[in-house]
């Protein structure tokens, strides 16, 4: 769907949705776990001992000192990474403020769970973000002086500045719109909340990310308190109650993706909570000092955010405060909102109070956007969060004397005269104030009830391992969420996903269909640029009803088969819709009529014409096609050599005609050709060479009867097939001049897919004719159809779907592959199979796309107003990618060292005189390019922080990026003494072949 482009004149009050959440909070990793930690009134910082303290780095004079408070905030796991995934090398992801890192993770989780980290369409995402200061880098990674040398200053500093935070998010993400870091202190993850919304409603992104991330290194800290500062005495943040003596502190990083809300409703997008306004100003010089709140200018920006939002302040019932527990801030911030609020004939107690620092402490950057998640996620659950650790409201905010209270359970959150409205305020050292309006969700449009039916569930991952953990979260997911909508499910998983190599496809009607599903599959490796081909199934496999669900469901498939049964109504007198459509009133009758050719024949070419174009209406387009004797009738048609009532002509003749030839037999026998050939005798013919060793011989009973005898006495396995024509025999030469009359009436177009004959056993390239004498001798002539199979499995990545009932062509081309990889898969179940068609059918799509077919997910789709469903996220695989503080080395804090090293530029000459003794000996070609592999090989772990490298190992998929490829070149020049053009170095990204432009260098230089 086009976005909508708001003009200038139409952004007043235009209503932004927050259709996405993520984070990493002290108890919370997800919005849901921090939603159930603040409805409970947990308290989620940590209380560290003394032995914690020093272990981490903190000096034991702080650690021993009696007004230490050792209490922090903390999230786990900041050491680990998924740097794979994010395109990372281990020293890259080493050097990573673990800021931006984290970032990154919560960027992603929130864009996938808004449904947008697949980007399809044009939609323009952009980012608004900002961290705190980067204490990682002044503790952990300046000391190491050696990397940081080796990785190069530029490098090293896009790792550690936090101007890179916004920009290289849209980078690893691979975002288009506005990306852009914000720095406003303790609010600058709420302003930057405000100009995401400013950046939706100009018109200059579609869809914005923002939010920050603030992570002190180390975590295990505390603080020390002062009577005149703003850290708690006591490691608890009181906001609101008498005995508040300041805040505690914490990490935190968080993130909102919003949407206008227009665009929200019409994608689909699941609307937690709309920012109906917001507004940011700056206290400037009226107030005390720099780090002093302001009446004035707090209550200013409320006023501006509830005309922003075109609402008024009677219609807010509760307010997400700053909120630090400090005896000053608390006092000032409850005289601007009286101020903002008034004048108000308001009840008094109508307006809750609440503030997330209590719970999980002052997460600085983060704190305005984790404000505002709590606040959403009160509107979205409709209830009014307890305030913790208030045993006695503070009397200097005199609630009494206004709107507001302090509100200490949870509790339903009543309606009122409109719609639920609460306002989130952040207040940034320096005076830069936000406020942002919020709204609860308009009510969802009552959907229509979708009947049970299949639906086809894609999961993927990079790794085989993350996808196996994707389908054990789906399956918990699945029990602790008994409403799920199956169809939403599916939609969510095929149209709001991204797809990556190791993949996963179940075919479910319920969730209890889901989790046995989920249980039995296996993840498959996809290929690039697979090839699709189409084989067409023969006869013999046909069953009632085998069309039940396609017919019914998908009008392509409804199209392309009213087409050929009305074609067919003339010669056959019958609609065979009733036959294969739909289960019939009688089964009995139903296959009796199948089993005639004169009926089978036409209505299996109808069946397997209709499921192939709608294949192909799905994105499955073939490269190349074939069939099994009547399925080449279809692949002809399909590649455009035959026309539909042409081609159904000439199978309406071949059927009518072998009805008339009279009873005979067919038998397979698990046999070469030659063995079978020398017993054949006068009156019986080769029909078809299936496979090595799996033939079919046919002719009249009695001849066959003597066969099968001579078989038995051999101890050939052999097996009468239920059909009783002797098809491709010499019984059929009595009606070949009939069949060929008809056929030299047929229009034969050139083809416009190549085919592989299963007559001939070769390909037919494009544009080529298949003339009259050609089908009249495919009627006659064996079947090679392990010669054609030969030619499919040979395509490049072939995913072969058997088009057509049974799966005897799937397991034929899986024998004619051997050990090459190839991917054959069934569409239909055949004559027994107790599966349902549709079920079938969707599976053969997710198995083509687990084998790196790409189908065409909206085209599957069935329902018309599907939603994104609040799945599980990625399983990141993370490892710890950490630089540790070298034991007992001082922290540096106003002169960092050096990110050049000196005595890197002051040997280079010397071991470039090193480099040319070495070269001048009599060492051999071989020994040279050893020598240079090695070489090459130390440099590259040494910038790419592996353990080792192969010769073939390609530097840009290790993470390798242009900036480490300048280093890459200038530590060639410095320890070996060549010089290698950028340019050419990039075009030769493997350790071999670096190694041999250093080699030709070094010949050069002493040439």
């Amino acid at each position: 769907m086009t976005a909508h482009h708001p003009k200038p004149t139409d952004v007043a009050n235009v209503p932004v949705a927050v259709i996405g959440m993520a984070l990493r909070l002290p108890g919370a990793s997800t919005p849901e776990e921090l939603w159930r930690n603040v409805a409970e009134g947990r308290e989620s910082v940590r209380t560290f001992t003394r032995e914690q303290l020093v272990a981490a780095g903190i000096p034991s004079s702080d650690a021993d000192h009696p007004d230490y408070v050792p209490v922090h905030g903390v999230i786990d796991g900041i050491e680990e990474f998924d740097a794979d995934l994010f395109g990372f090398s281990p020293r890259e992801a080493q050097l990573t403020d673990p800021q931006q890192r984290k970032f990154l993770e919560v960027a992603y989780e929130a864009l996938e769970a808004s449904g947008y980290m697949e980007q399809r369409g044009d939609n323009r995402i952009g980012v608004f973000a900002g961290t705190g200061s980067n204490t990682y880098l002044l503790r952990n990674v300046l000391p190491h002086r050696d990397i940081v040398a080796d990785v190069g200053e530029t490098a090293s500093l896009i790792a550690a500045e936090k101007d890179h935070v916004a920009t290289r998010t849209s980078h690893r993400l691979d975002l288009h719109g506005p990306a852009m870091t914000v720095q406003t202190s303790c609010s600058t993850s709420l302003v930057a909340v405000h100009m995401a919304v400013q950046t939706l409603l100009a018109g200059d992104a579609d869809i914005v990310i923002a939010g920050g991330a603030s992570i002190h290194v180390p975590q295990q800290t505390g603080h020390l308190f002062s009577p005149n500062g703003v850290a708690s005495r006591d490691g608890k943040c009181r906001a609101f109650d008498v005995n508040a003596s300041g805040t505690v502190f914490g990490s935190g990083v968080a993130a909102v993706v919003l949407r206008r809300l227009e665009d929200a409703l019409d994608a689909g997008d699941t609307v937690y909570g709309v920012i109906r306004g917001s507004a940011i100003n700056n206290d400037g010089a009226r107030k005390v000092g720099y780090t002093a709140p302001s009446v004035p200018g707090q209550a200013a920006v409320i006023r501006a955010a509830h005309a922003a939002a075109g609402v008024s302040a009677d219609s807010v019932s509760y307010i997400e405060t700053h909120g630090t527990g400090t005896e000053v801030g608390d006092v000032i911030e409850v005289e601007a909102l009286k101020e903002a609020f008034s004048p108000s004939d308001r009840a008094p107690a109508s307006c809750v109070l609440g503030t997330l620092k209590p719970n999980i402490g002052h997460v600085d950057i983060t704190a305005g956007v984790s404000g505002l998640i709590k606040a959403v996620l009160a509107l979205w659950h409709k209830q009014l969060p307890p305030s913790i650790n208030v045993t006695s409201t503070n009397p200097e905010l005199k609630l009494e004397q206004s709107p507001f209270c302090i509100n200490r359970s949870l509790r339903p959150w009543p309606q009122g005269g409109g719609p639920r409205r609460a306002g989130v305020s952040s207040f940034g050292l320096g005076g830069t104030n936000a406020h942002v309006v919020l709204e609860e969700a308009p009510p969802s449009p009552r959907r229509r009830e979708s009947a049970p039916r299949p639906r086809l569930l894609p999961l993927s991952a990079r790794t085989t391992g993350a996808v196996e953990a994707m389908a054990a979260r789906l399956e918990s997911w699945s029990d602790a969420h008994p409403d799920a909508n199956l169809a939403d499910v599916a939609y969510t998983l095929q149209e709001r996903r991204r797809s990556y190599q190791s993949r996963m496809a179940v075919v479910a009607a319920e969730r209890s269909d889901l989790r046995e599903q989920l249980a039995h599959s296996l993840p498959r490796a996809a290929v690039r640029r697979p090839t699709i081909g189409f084989m067409f199934s023969g006869y013999g496999d046909q069953s009632p009803g085998m069309a039940t669900g396609l017919y019914a469901h998908y009008a392509v498939f409804r199209d392309a088969f009213d087409e050929c049964a009305e074609l067919l109504r003339p010669f056959l007198g019958v609609d065979v819709r009733t036959l294969v459509c739909a289960i019939p009133s009688d089964f009995v009758a139903a296959q009796r009529a199948l089993d005639l050719p004169s009926t089978a024949q036409p209505v299996l070419f109808s069946v397997e014409y209709a499921l192939a174009r709608l294949l192909m209406s799905w994105g499955l387009q073939p490269k190349a096609v074939f069939g099994h004797s009547l399925g080449e009738y279809v692949a002809a048609c399909v590649a455009g050599a035959l026309s539909l009532p042409d081609a159904l002509r000439l199978v309406v003749t071949r059927a009518t005609l072998l009805d008339g030839v009279g009873t005979g037999a067919m038998t397979a026998v698990l046999a070469d050709e030659s063995t079978v050939l020398t017993e054949l005798g006068e009156h019986l013919s080769l029909a078809a060479v299936n496979a090595v060793g799996s033939v079919v011989v046919s002719g009249p009973v009695e001849p066959m009867e003597a066969f099968e005898s001579r078989m038995a006495a051999r101890g050939v396995k052999h097996r009468r097939l239920s059909i009783h024509v002797a098809g491709h025999s010499s019984m059929l030469d009595p009606i070949l001049d009939s069949f060929r009359t008809v056929a030299l009436g047929i229009d034969h177009q050139p083809l416009r897919i190549p085919m592989i004959s299963a007559m001939t056993g070769e390909r037919v390239e494009k544009d080529a004719r298949l003339d009259a004498e050609y089908w009249t001798r495919h009627l006659r002539e064996t079947v090679r159809f392990a010669q054609a199979a030969g030619h499919a499995v040979a395509l490049r990545n072939p995913v072969l779907l058997e088009i057509g009932p049974g799966h005897a062509l799937t397991h034929l081309v899986r024998q004619a592959a051997g050990t090459r990889a190839v991917t054959a898969v069934p569409t239909l179940p055949g004559r027994g199979d107790d599966v349902d068609p549709l079920q079938a059918v969707l599976q053969a799509v997710g198995d083509a796309w687990c084998a790196g077919a790409e189908p065409d997910w909206r085209a599957l789709r069935l329902d018309s107003d599907p939603r994104n469903a609040a799945l599980p996220g990625y399983p990141f695989e993370k490892q710890r990618h950490w630089l540790d503080a070298p034991r007992g080395a001082a922290v540096p804090h106003s002169e960092a060292p050096p990110l050049e090293s000196s005595s890197v530029a002051a040997g280079v000459e010397e071991r470039a005189e090193a480099g040319s003794v070495q070269l001048e000996g009599s060492l051999s070609e071989e020994a040279l390019r050893e020598r240079a592999e090695h070489d090459v090989s130390r440099i590259w772990i040494a910038l790419l922080g592996l353990t080792e490298v192969e010769p073939d190992h390609n530097f840009f998929a290790l993470g390798g990026n242009s900036l480490l490829l300048v280093r890459l070149i200038a530590r060639l020049r410095e320890d070996l003494g060549v010089s290698i053009p950028l340019r050419v170095a990039a075009s030769a990204p493997t350790v071999r072949a670096v190694a041999a432009l250093v080699v030709r260098a070094q010949k050069e230089r002493h040439a």
